[in-house]
């Protein structure tokens, strides 16, 4: 995938806003805190969570980096043109799920086939 896909992805997301932070693209949900943040054309972070940070730098160590802020775990730098495309839609989709509100990640997982 390329920055445009990805940056089209993140914004496809049901509730899903797009907005500039620190000069890049980041995206929120309903103006809940961000899913994805400083979008280039190297890679992106995402805030799936911490275990599922953890997770995805264990899969791939070269690829996805460990962020933190202080001592917290924030989010995982993606190097998405390193990746398969159907991961990068994994991990962004599941950074969205992890900020989005129930009702959406419901409705979103409940779409016909012909959606998905």
């Amino acid at each position: 995938m390329n920055s445009d896909q990805v940056r089209e992805l993140a914004a496809s997301f049901p509730g899903a806003e797009e907005y500039d932070h620190g000069g890049r693209p980041s995206f929120r949900v309903h103006g809940r805190p961000r899913f994805a943040s400083g979008l280039d054309e190297n890679g992106i972070s995402l805030m799936p969570g911490e275990d599922a940070i953890r997770e995805a730098v264990a899969e791939w160590p070269e690829i996805c980096t460990e962020d933190w802020h202080g001592r917290r775990l924030v989010s995982v730098r993606v190097a998405y043109p390193r990746l398969p495309d159907a991961v990068v839609v994994e991990l962004v989709t599941e950074a969205w799920a992890h900020r989005a509100p129930a009702r959406l990640v419901r409705a979103y997982k409940a779409r016909p086939a012909h959606e998905a």
